[in-house]
């Protein structure tokens, strides 16, 4: 950690998705050194990547401030994300939940972001481009 150092950004570029993700990969290697990162942003899904502890300004006044984890936790609201799961054994929690008195509220599928998506599908096709480019030159 390195007492004292801080950084000020004032919003994330956001014209390209790979430059845009290089800049928020910069800004959480700074938090993982220890170094504050004041981030002034309308962006906010950005900023829910980045942030651990947000504040919230409304007409220059602090309407909401502290562990972003918190500030956006649904009250009385569990998530379960289950890999592997067999239908079998979703029936069986549903069925237990049903028994519990408690609701079960939505069933679905974890999903991943538009932007890592498109990330990943064009980072394997660059690797792809390449390759193809390296096999035309040694014919």
């Amino acid at each position: 950690m390195i007492p004292g150092w801080w950084c000020w950004m004032n919003r994330l570029p956001v014209s390209i998705p790979a430059g845009s993700r290089d800049i928020r990969d910069l800004i959480l290697d700074l938090k993982r050194r220890g170094i504050t990162v004041l981030l002034s942003s309308h962006l906010l899904a950005q900023a829910q990547e980045i942030c651990d502890r947000v504040g919230i300004l409304a007409d220059g006044v602090l309407v909401r401030e502290g562990h972003l984890q918190e500030l956006i936790a649904i009250e009385n609201q569990t998530e379960l994300v289950i890999t592997d799961a067999s239908d079998e054994l979703i029936r069986e929690i549903e069925s237990f939940v049903s028994r519990s008195n408690a609701k079960l509220i939505e069933r679905r599928k974890s999903t991943t972001t538009l932007e890592r998506l498109f990330l990943e599908a064009t980072r394997n096709d660059k690797a792809r481009m390449s390759n193809d480019e390296g096999m035309t030159k040694q014919k």
